[in-house]
């Protein structure tokens, strides 16, 4: 019986609202009516149909079927299996239920269905960043080895158990977690082993690695040697020259050296270290807040605060539990205050940051919009509003409806639409269901000048269905 997979096909970069577009309103328009002739073809329930701007590609799945498409309507690809875009590269992952390859984004094989896998739950790991790094550990005749984006072998397939593989100091990493303790070890790229077995290897970062032998933890270098004493409770590896380790169960800050920069009171525990560790988010275990600290450990922002993010590396927005929203510079001072505040999401290195350009921010419990500089570009008049990139918005009007406007507020294209979400290129994607059956629905694209791929007839059957539930 066949395998249905339910993987979202990840459009990497989502959001794109700090660059312009790089389409002319004629250009623009004129993937528009390359899109309208598309989508009638095709299944296009909102999940199955997905355009792709920066490689003028739509890709349309249906079950575990799958079929790429360019501009022009024609079948590039159709098979059974599934394709991710691989991030950092021009090329995407194909798979169906037992093989494993490469395509470019003309299609053309880079490497064949050839090489195996033991995938039995692609949504459970990245399967966009596969090949991170330009590489992958697949499987080959019941043996592991791992292959570049070329085909090429970077370790030969001799292994009979997965491993990670650490290009940059030549080592793999190898796991086994079924023995009591759990062991791990490091080889060279042929097996010979050159670090362990110990209960665990971190990664390797400027030089040294995070080690424990049972439950005491400590620091080894690429040599295997012993280069900070097994003292600790527990160990993170390093970042920007310190790490944190816990002893006696209080958080310290150490150099590479294991001397100790920064001691934490009890019950308070690192969580970040922001801007070359001079301010560093700490998280109070007994009341589950959020407060920051400097190098020194002058309090910058008191611990009262239930999660936090960054503002383009400027500012830390952070948040209490009644939703609303502190903005702090980097010395720690408080320059705004909203009632809530939402800005693009997306996750970098372990701290989320947000787009520069505007902001949805709420006040006297109405939405507007603001720049970077925190002026107002939309009242605040909205039930909702999301900056959507390129100087677009969805707002939320009082009567429940989504408009899709201008930094004037001007309407850009006609609606009504459920949802709009940003692709690339100034373009945005939209649905609208019918609400007495949410498997009918309506989706197309629109850009930012207001061309659109809803046709009249369409248009008017979408405000039929908001007429019928308003």
């Amino acid at each position: 019986m066949k395998r249905i997979f339910a993987i979202t096909i990840l459009l990497i970069p989502l959001w794109v609202a700090a660059q312009q577009t790089q389409l002319s309103p004629i250009e623009s328009a004129q993937r528009i009516k390359q899109l309208q002739k598309i989508l009638p073809l095709y299944d296009a329930r909102y999940d199955n149909f997905n355009y792709l701007p920066d490689y003028n590609l739509v890709i349309v799945r249906n079950d575990f079927h799958l079929s790429v498409i360019d501009m022009d309507g024609k079948v590039l690809l159709d098979m059974d299996g599934l394709i991710v875009r691989q991030i950092g590269t021009q090329l995407f992952l194909v798979m169906n239920e037992e093989k494993i390859g490469l395509v470019d984004k003309q299609m053309h094989w880079r490497i064949p269905l050839k090489y195996d896998h033991d995938i039995e739950c692609f949504e459970c790991i990245a399967m966009d960043n596969y090949f991170s790094g330009n590489y992958a550990l697949v499987k080959q005749d019941g043996k592991y080895g791992a292959i570049d984006t070329l085909g090429r072998t970077v370790v030969p397939f001799i292994f009979d158990s997965p491993f990670g593989l650490d290009k940059t100091h030549q080592m793999l990493h190898f796991s086994q977690y079924d023995t009591t303790p759990a062991q791990e070890w490091i080889t060279d790229l042929k097996g010979n082993t050159l670090i362990g077995p110990y209960t665990s290897i971190g990664p390797f970062v400027d030089g040294l690695a995070a080690f424990s032998v049972g439950e005491r933890y400590g620091f080894i270098n690429t040599k295997g040697e012993i280069a900070i004493p097994l003292q600790y409770d527990y160990a993170w590896g390093f970042k920007n020259g310190l790490s944190v380790v816990i002893k006696d169960g209080q958080h310290m800050l150490i150099d590479q050296h294991g001397n100790v920069k920064l001691k934490l009171n009890n019950n308070v525990y690192f969580e970040h270290a922001l801007w070359n560790n001079k301010v560093i988010i700490v998280h109070q275990s007994d009341n589950n807040q959020y407060g920051a600290i400097d190098l020194s450990g002058k309090q910058l922002i008191q611990p009262h605060y239930l999660y936090w993010y960054t503002i383009n590396n400027n500012y830390i927005a952070m948040h209490d539990e009644k939703e609303a929203c502190d903005i702090y510079d980097r010395n720690g001072h408080l320059v705004k205050h909203f009632q809530q505040f939402k800005g693009v999401l997306y996750d970098d290195g372990g701290i989320t940051n947000i787009n520069d350009g505007f902001f949805a921010v709420m006040k006297d419990s109405l939405w507007g919009i603001v720049d970077s500089n925190f002026n107002t570009v939309l009242p605040f008049r909205y039930e909702d509003a999301t900056y959507l990139g390129y100087g677009c918005f969805r707002m939320v009007g009082a009567n429940g409806k989504t408009t899709f406007v201008d930094t004037k507020g001007k309407p850009i294209c006609d609606g009504p639409y459920d949802d709009i979400y940003p692709q690339a290129d100034g373009l945005y994607k939209f649905y609208t269901a019918n609400p007495d059956n949410y498997e009918e629905m309506i989706v197309g694209y629109i850009d930012r000048y207001g061309n659109s791929t809803a046709t009249l007839k369409q248009l008017k059957q979408m405000k039929a269905w908001q007429r019928r539930h308003p």
